[in-house]
């Protein structure tokens, strides 16, 4: 399988601007930075909600929340998929990498038997690790490509 070619660049070397990656099977992509990635100055949360999708905890807490009464309906999950980790596993210190504690009280109390999340790439130097275990739950980093068995 071949890579995206933007999965293939370190963002903490590129420059503020728009950034052509690379072409692959036909699909050109882009990179748009407003900031230097850990360079201090960011944008607040909501100010990139628009642009990088990103959530404060607690709209991602109410987003959560609009899921209870399903997941209390067939007495919880197998599996949850994330973009974002969960708080305080495989995620980082820095505001782009933080998880939330939403998805961290669902593995908590539901002990699903995997998550897969992805956003932290495992080529940038942050040491991060592919598989980690909280309780019951396999939580694994599915950056790049992840092929899991269910």
């Amino acid at each position: 399988m071949e890579k995206i070619p933007s999965f293939s660049k370190n963002h903490d070397e590129l420059s503020v601007g728009l950034h052509e990656c690379g072409t692959a099977n036909g699909v050109t992509t882009w990179d748009l930075r407003f900031k230097k990635p850990n360079a201090g100055d960011y944008l607040s949360p909501k100010a990139l909600h628009t642009v990088e999708h990103l959530f404060t905890q607690g709209e991602m807490k109410r987003r959560v929340m609009k899921l209870w009464p399903k997941i209390v309906l067939h007495r919880g999950f197998d599996v949850l998929v994330t973009h974002a980790p969960a708080w305080q596993i495989n995620d980082h210190d820095n505001v782009v990498h933080t998880g939330f504690k939403a998805f961290r009280r669902l593995l908590e109390k539901y002990e699903p038997k995997l998550m897969l999340h992805g956003h932290v790439h495992l080529n940038y130097g942050m040491k991060a690790q592919r598989i980690r275990t909280l309780g019951q739950t396999a939580i694994v980093n599915a950056y790049e490509k992840y092929e899991a068995e269910i």
